[in-house]
Parts: structure tokens; sequence; C-alpha cells
């Protein structure tokens, strides 16, 4: 009995000294993988974007997640030193070149065998007659380990999505018509027939924001003498997004200021700027110049 036991424990002690062995000489060692975690964004461009270089510590920026044996360090390289951005599955016309890549050219694993790739980029200028929607392509990102020919290799996405410039255009003035000296203060709704209306075209379905006069900002002027004030411009729609055809039309209201007694009489008239942009808040990152301004005139005549 006694020497089977002993025969026993020898047995299990050369399989613990096994096993250990093998772990050392890495027979049970996790297989090394890489895997995206996040495509490289330029984010949205218009027609005439510059040159955007993104960080590999920039929110944007492409991350890859390296997974194997704790500690080993492996070199990092991309397979090709640019892309050319595709859209619809062919290349884009003209052409969207992405270059410059920027990353760690080395890169060790944690003690709990993983580490993380950020990678980042420069896009060329836009040229303006690029077409709207979705550019992308991929790029081959590699690991060799250290010593060794092992290499792993996974495709990190680049994007960008192409839309269209912001426009907008005045319509209609904004009309106080004909008031008396001595008038109280005089307020024409955006959506009335005497406001100013602007239109404004861009891409389908996207969140725009305009932004209004603030009160003191806007007079009418006599063309021999006297001011008045207009104040408290509003808009309608208050905030809105382009229509699924890229259009919206904008109405402009505001209140002139009541009219003393003795204000010379006569015809007034000024201008104010109406301001739209697209809401990057609202939307997803814009990192372009997309926006626009109109002017409108104001007028009125004192009797």
């Amino acid at each position: 009995m006694t020497k089977h036991l002993s025969q026993n424990l020898i047995i299990f002690s050369i399989s613990i000294l096994c096993t250990q062995s093998s772990y050392a000489m890495g027979g049970n060692a996790p297989t090394p993988s890489a895997q995206q975690i996040r495509g490289l964004d330029f984010g949205a461009k218009v027609g005439g974007s510059p040159t955007t270089t993104i960080d590999p510590s920039d929110d944007s920026s492409g991350l890859i997640r390296l997974s194997g044996r704790a500690n080993e360090t492996y070199t990092v390289y991309a397979k090709h030193n640019s892309v050319t951005l595709e859209s619809d599955g062919s290349p884009s016309t003209p052409k969207l070149v992405v270059s410059s890549f920027n990353f760690p050219q080395e890169l060790q694993l944690s003690p709990q065998g993983t580490a993380e790739l950020h990678f980042g980029a420069t896009m060329g200028s836009v040229p303006y007659s690029v077409s709207e929607g979705i550019h992308y392509a991929y790029v081959e990102v590699c690991f060799k380990k250290t010593n060794s020919t092992q290499e792993i290799c996974t495709d990190l996405s680049i994007n960008a999505t192409v839309i269209a410039s912001l426009a907008v255009t005045n319509n209609q003035s904004l009309s106080f018509g004909i008031v008396k000296q001595g008038q109280e203060a005089t307020t024409v709704s955006p959506d009335s027939n005497s406001g100013s209306v602007f239109a404004i075209s861009g891409s389908p379905s996207l969140s725009i924001f305009y932004v209004l006069p603030a009160d003191g900002i806007v007079q009418l002027i006599h063309p021999e003498e006297g001011l008045l004030e207009v104040n408290a411009f509003t808009a309608s729609p208050p905030q809105a997004e382009l229509s699924p055809t890229g259009y919206l039309q904008v109405g402009v209201g505001a209140t002139l200021q009541s009219i003393p007694s003795d204000q010379p009489k006569g015809c007034y008239s000024g201008t104010f700027s109406f301001f739209t942009a697209y809401d990057f808040l609202a939307n997803f990152h814009l990192n372009a110049p997309m926006m626009a301004t109109a002017n409108s005139t104001v007028t009125v005549c004192v009797e």
C-alpha cells in the first residue's frame, strides 16, 4: 500500500514538472491575435475642405487591440504607404488620398497579454467636384514578434463622409410697412407675409442651426436724419433639419421700437445678417467650415 502511494506521488510530481516545462516553452501560450476596435474616421467634409491630420491621440483615430503572450514585444508596420478612398466600390473621383500614417513602431503587451495601437493619418484636401457619400478604404496593419518570423495582420478601416456645401439666399426682405409718429412698438411675426424669408440648401436630413442679430445691433437709417432700432429677432422654425431633398425655408421676424412723436418722417432702411451652419453636435463630428450667411433688407416708413 505504501509502495503504491509513493509511486503515485512520483508520477504526479513528474506530471506537474512536465506541465510547467510546457508552459515555460510556450506550448500552451495564447495564440496572438489582432482586432480592429475602431476605424479611422475623418468625419464629414465638403468640397474645398483643407488637408486634415488625425493624430494617434485623437478620439477619431483608428484603434487595434493586440492579444498574445504577456510582455512580448512586436514590431508594427503598415503594408502600404497610402490608400485611395472608394465610394460605392469604385475609386473616388477625383481621388481622396490618405497617407502619412502615424503609429508607434513597436508595441509591448501588458502582463495581461494585451496592448492597444492608436493609428493616425493625413487626408489631402477635398476636391470641389468629389461626389457626396461615404468614402472608405482599408489598410493592412501587421505585428511581427521580435526575434521571430511570426506575424499577425488585420485590416483597419478608413472613412470620410462628403456632404453638400451649405448655402443660403434671401428671398424676401423684412418690412414694417407704414407707421405713425408716436406709435407703439411694432412686431412682425416670422410666419407673416411681411417677414424676411431665407432659403437654405445642403445635405439631405442633416440638422442645422442659425444665429440671429442680438438686440441693439440693427438700426434703420433715414436718408437725412434719424435712427430706429430693430430688436427681438425670431425665426420659424426655431431649429430644424434639412428636408430629404436638402432644402429648408426659414422665416424671420423682429420688433421695431416705439416711434417718438417727433421722429422725422420718411422711409428708413437697414440690413441684418442671417447665419446658418450644420449642427455638429446633432450630427456626426463635422470638422470643415460648413456654414453660410446672407443679408436681408429691413424697411419702414414713418408718416
